[in-house]
């Protein structure tokens, strides 16, 4: 595939804009620091923050005399070469510059190498830690991890490394909540375990005349809001060919005559929401093709020798389209962010025409479809979309998000349908994923989302989708399942597919609002 130069930027890392500002930091000169007795080691590449309490009285009255004392006890008593955190935090929420950043720092033996120190004055054992410290943590966090692009599962405890009760009991368990918020400042959305909803209006339960169909929608994102939803994701274009917003890429779906996606932006906006859209990468009429495959039949995916509904990956020319179309979204609306859902293959034993032919070129021979070097060449195939679009996305908007919605088994994922999401969270080229983990079972729930926070190394929100449509789950499950992957470390929130199940069974929707 030849996309146009500005696309082909492989650097997704740098193509990221800063979302998440430098906190108030008191300098060693404003607090009266001593010099160091030595020359620092540098740190290096920094990819770990680790938390600690200072196990010093509660009842401090001057919080710079406290680490002063600290940096004393540090040089004098220890013999390093000065106050071992880098930062620290006092009870107001101030955050005080320690040993610099660049120094290698002496707080978790054996592990200081590329670790941040951060330490918050006081003992977590005795009491529990205020708003305005952990405000404090997730603010010098949210920073860092943006700054040094430091996994979320690498922020811990000093009792993470060592056998010792730091940062205290009371504090250590914060750290979940603290790695939720991070997540979401820098990647996501809300502010911590967050809920989203997939919503479509292409069914039945949206009328045609405008205004109801306005009414309808307002009542369903009051709805949303009133139930503890932080975002909503619009499906921007379906898997049938039709977009639901005026574009000049593809046809808008015939059952609207005004611009849906206009409406809801602004709506969802006044309401408090984040609204992000959901786009359906290479579906183009699954089952069969559509209008769009019809016109242009060498772009489709062959299974057992027809045509369907899908888009070959290497079909350079649609690609070039979904692009434009994800261009021309996130300059003409105020979103928050675009996701891709079926950004991979279908399911079955089907053929690539042009990957394959694109393969032969490269290496002088056809691919052999059991091989793991034809798997891996599909899959590149696949990623190769997702940085074009990811950026597009952050060349003209680049605060804005851009997530994929998955299949929850990432082996399979990978070597069946060519979606390598758990590489695209590692590498930057997506800032999350929700999970399609869509099951009546909340121990298979839990399950998925483990297994996804291990096969992502805990890079980058993971989100555990909900199945409140189907049947077999009632009220009490679906109150259940939020539950239960809130206990999941490493899974940042929630989606629930989809709207129109939560508008006609609003006891669906009273489950999440009890259980956020």
């Amino acid at each position: 595939m030849r996309l146009c130069p500005a696309l082909l930027i492989m650097a997704i890392a740098l193509a990221a804009s800063v979302s998440v500002a430098k906190p108030r930091i008191v300098s060693r000169e404003e607090w009266g620091a001593r010099p160091p007795k030595c020359r620092y080691e540098p740190i290096g590449n920094i990819t770990a923050i680790t938390i600690h309490h200072t196990a010093t009285s509660n009842d401090y009255v001057d919080a710079v005399e406290v680490i002063k004392s600290i940096q004393n006890y540090h040089m004098d008593e220890r013999g390093w070469c000065d106050i071992g955190y880098h930062f620290l935090v006092d009870r107001d929420g101030n955050i005080y510059e320690g040993r610099p950043l660049s120094a290698l720092g002496a707080h978790v033996a054996g592990h200081n190498q590329g670790n941040v120190g951060v330490a918050v004055l006081g003992d977590f054992n005795e009491r529990e830690p205020n708003a305005k410290e952990i405000d404090a943590l997730v603010t010098l966090a949210s920073w860092l991890v943006e700054e040094y692009r430091i996994p979320l599962g690498n922020v811990k405890g000093h009792r993470d490394y060592a056998a010792t009760e730091g940062p205290g009991e009371h504090l250590y368990e914060k750290l979940e909540t603290i790695r939720r918020r991070v997540g979401s400042r820098v990647y996501s959305f809300g502010d911590g375990f967050g809920a989203a909803a997939w919503m479509g209006v292409y069914s039945d339960l949206w009328p045609s005349d405008r205004g109801l169909w306005e009414r309808k929608v307002d009542e369903a994102l009051k709805a949303l809001k009133d139930a503890g939803f932080d975002a909503v994701f619009f499906l921007a274009k379906d898997p049938w060919g039709y977009v639901y917003y005026n574009s000049s890429v593809f046809p808008r779906s015939p059952k609207y005559s005004w611009d849906p996606l206009a409406y809801v932006v602004k709506k969802a906006k006044e309401y408090g929401l984040s609204v992000h859209v959901y786009v359906n990468a290479l579906s183009e009429g699954e089952a069969r093709p559509d209008q769009l495959l019809e016109a242009h039949p060498d772009w489709a995916v062959r299974c057992e020798g027809k045509a369907v509904g899908w888009v070959d990956p290497s079909a350079e020319d649609y690609v070039q389209m979904l692009v434009k179309m994800v261009e021309e979204i996130v300059t003409k609306y105020d979103v928050d962010g675009v996701q891709l859902d079926r950004i991979r293959l279908p399911s079955g034993a089907c053929e690539l025409p042009l990957t394959a032919r694109e393969f032969e070129d490269l290496y002088g021979r056809r691919p052999d479809p059991r091989s793991e070097e034809w798997r891996a060449f599909v899959a590149s195939k696949v990623t190769e979309i997702v940085k074009a679009v990811r950026n597009t996305v952050k060349a003209k908007k680049p605060n804005a998000k851009v997530s994929a919605a998955v299949l929850p088994d990432y082996s399979s994922a990978y070597t069946v349908y060519g979606q390598d999401w758990a590489e695209w969270l590692k590498s930057g080229t997506v800032d999350f994923v929700a999970l399609m983990s869509y099951t009546s079972l909340s121990a298979k729930l839990v399950e998925y989302g483990k297994r996804a926070v291990e096969a992502s190394g805990w890079t980058r929100p993971v989100y555990l989708g909900i199945g409140v449509y189907l049947d077999s789950l009632d009220p009490q499950g679906v109150y259940d399942q939020v539950k239960a992957a809130a206990g999941v470390n490493g899974v940042n929130g929630i989606f629930a597919f989809n709207v129109d199940t939560l508008v006609r069974d609003r006891s669906r929707l009273e489950a999440v609002a009890r259980a956020l």
